[in-house]
């Protein structure tokens, strides 16, 4: 393939830090701003949560949930883990920018047409027209959403994530204020969506346009991309025959000598096809993880009947969504070192592995206390979180629980980041196809009989699966004379840490009782930080 591109001759990047002889600063600076950005984001998504329950009850959340969680059961077809890709090949290769977003952005375009058709007619089997058109609007909005983060993967492999944050934070603010307009106008189900599409295209349109005034990448539509397509497709018997007779070369050959044809865009429909067949490994990942942490929700109404699951989900949703919101922070520093690992894959392996060895030790840390602050703090939370209209004591012990997912979520994501570095992006999906399928009868043994719970465990069998394989796929480089006593002061510390806790809670509890500090929901609040804020000491 050529590496000359016509799209790149107006613009040369203007961005020197991607190769910088400071790159611990930019991972720091980059590390930082997103952590920012995306607890800005979760924070944003938790307050969502809080006024969606309050203001559409317990069913009606179940609701909201069945038409989010059907969505994302599906986006991942149209996502198909092409940002990762993009962010991998720029950073290796900064002049071919705007060819390599183009290609993304067209195969993006051209799946998302294609998941809409399936979408609409799944989504129309439930026969409730109001649900039907949430889910489509829900879909829209996230397909804008997928077209910004595009750029927001240019950014990423040019290591500037600054215009990432601002992006991040444009959409959250517009989205709240969308939200409250929307609920103060008592506008229902369908505008409550509609204010995600909202916020999305202001997101892309800022993201679209500083990537082009700046000189980062232009995003162009294929058209050559369709056509070739349908050659590729017409040749594809005789290219099957030279498989069966002389090898995958002979085919692609044949394949080629039909594309030749289009001349120089032939060029483009090689590059389109490429990024397709690298990004499909961990395309399938997106989906069995949105699977593994969705797929439940939508089971429930199927297993246990519509006006069962509504309820259900009501409960479930809102721990399910608080806790999902933490992958912020392995998200904030494995985007900001997918361009760092991937630079040192090979002639700079040891830098690799230590750069590994200490995001894993990080990550263990973090998710350790967030499992020991839900264990202690899960009652004032969901009060915080969902108000009265919900079954509170259901929900807090769903979240006590799914909260300890976590210690095997935080390293299963590092270990996706680092496999896609290391072009092993195919052990990923294999992990996660085990722990899928796990799950999958998890959930049929145990939802019909603990309901909410019976979600939880499921998630818990699919991510220790992969966590199982993950440990596996990365074991060369765990170097475990220096890694292991790392990992056991980290354990000895959060044993600590809930001891601290245990006691926070009973002392506080006792003061509760004894009418030294007020109950509900400054009560709630007044726990949380208290608690909180010692265990976090003893830690």
């Amino acid at each position: 393939m050529s590496t000359s591109s016509p799209l790149n001759a107006e613009n040369t990047p203007p961005i020197g830090d991607a190769g910088s002889a400071r790159p611990e600063r930019r991972v720091a600076i980059n590390s930082g701003l997103l952590l920012a950005a995306f607890s800005f984001q979760a924070a944003v998504s938790l307050i969502m949560v809080g006024i969606i329950a309050r203001y559409l009850g317990q069913a009606g959340l179940g609701r909201y949930a069945y038409a989010v969680s059907f969505i994302e059961l599906f986006i991942a077809l149209v996502d198909m883990g092409m940002n990762r890709i993009l962010v991998r090949e720029i950073s290796r290769d900064l002049p071919q920018s705007d060819r390599l977003t183009s290609a993304i952005w067209t195969l993006r375009t051209l799946l998302a047409l294609a998941v809409m058709v399936v979408v609409g007619v799944m989504a129309a089997q439930t026969g409730d027209r109001e649900l039907w058109l949430a889910v489509m609007v829900y879909y829209v909005a996230q397909v804008v959403f997928l077209m910004g983060d595009v750029f927001g993967a240019v950014f990423q492999g040019y290591q500037r994530m600054e215009y990432q944050f601002w992006g991040i934070n444009i959409a959250q603010v517009s989205l709240l204020a969308v939200t409250l307009l929307v609920v103060w106008l008592d506008w229902g189900l369908v505008a409550l969506f509609a204010a995600r599409l909202v916020a999305n295209g202001l997101r892309l349109a800022y993201l679209w346009r500083t990537s082009v005034t700046r000189g980062f990448a232009r995003a162009s539509f294929m058209p050559e991309t369709v056509r070739g397509g349908w050659i590729a497709l017409r040749s594809s018997p005789a290219a099957l025959r030279s498989w069966r007779r002389d090898g995958k070369e002979a085919a692609r050959a044949v394949v080629n000598a039909a594309g030749e044809k289009m001349g120089a865009a032939w060029q483009n429909v090689a590059l389109s096809w490429h990024m397709l067949v690298e990004s499909a490994p961990v395309g399938i990942s997106l989906l069995l993880r949105s699977y593994i942490w969705r797929a439940g929700v939508v089971l429930t109404v199927l297993w246990l009947g519509q006006t069962q699951g509504d309820l259900v989900n009501g409960v479930l949703y809102g721990p399910l969504r608080a806790v999902q919101q933490l992958r912020i922070i392995p998200a904030a520093f494995a985007a900001a070192m997918l361009p760092v690992f991937s630079n040192r894959v090979g002639a700079r392996q040891s830098e690799f592995d230590t750069a590994f060895a200490k995001s894993l030790k990080l990550f263990f840390a973090i998710s350790l206390l967030i499992g020991l602050a839900f264990t202690f703090l899960a009652d004032p939370l969901v009060e915080l979180l969902l108000g009265e209209s919900i079954d509170l004591a259901a929900a807090a012990a769903v979240l006590s629980l799914l909260g300890w997912v976590i210690v095997l979520y935080f390293p299963n994501w590092l270990y996706g980041v680092t496999l896609v570095a290391l072009g092993r992006q195919r052990l990923e999906t294999v992990g996660l196809f085990l722990g899928a399928a796990v799950g999958l009868v998890v959930a049929y043994l145990t939802i019909p009989a603990y309901q909410a719970m019976g979600v939880v465990y499921a998630i818990f069998a699919a991510e220790g699966i992969f966590f199982v394989v993950g440990t596996g796929a990365m074991w060369r480089h765990f170097h475990w004379r220096r890694l292991l006593p790392s990992l056991l002061r980290i354990v000895l510390a959060g044993a600590l840490t809930g001891l601290v806790f245990l006691l926070g809670n009973l002392l506080f509890l006792r003061l509760q009782a004894g009418g030294v500090v007020p109950g509900g929901t400054l009560g709630a609040v007044l726990e949380v930080l208290v608690v909180g804020l010692i265990g976090l000491a003893g830690f």
